[in-house]
């Protein structure tokens, strides 16, 4: 959790697309955080993010690139998911 907790405090892009629920969520929790993030839809991006999806052999949305680094929908989600875990422990601190 400690490379994530880095990672965390960098800017994300989210490569995502529309009318995907686990898309949203996690633009919430960024959002929600007042996290760095652009939100690059494969609607308006195709091109770049089926390049960006076929280097990193990545199928699937959300996926993210931090400070260069792209991360698969599974990693995004941990991502985001700690995020939003972190929020819950220092609310209860």
């Amino acid at each position: 959790m400690e490379q994530i907790e880095t990672i965390v405090k960098h800017k994300i892009v989210l490569f995502s697309k529309n009318k995907c629920a686990a898309c949203e969520r996690a633009k919430e929790v960024l959002k929600e955080k007042n996290m760095d993030y652009e939100v690059m839809t494969i609607e308006e991006h195709e091109e770049y993010i089926m390049q960006k999806a076929r280097e990193s052999r990545n199928a699937q949305m959300p996926f993210c690139e931090i400070n260069g680094k792209v991360y698969n929908a599974q990693n995004t989600m941990e991502i985001i998911n700690y995020i939003k875990q972190r929020e819950s422990v220092e609310k209860n601190e």
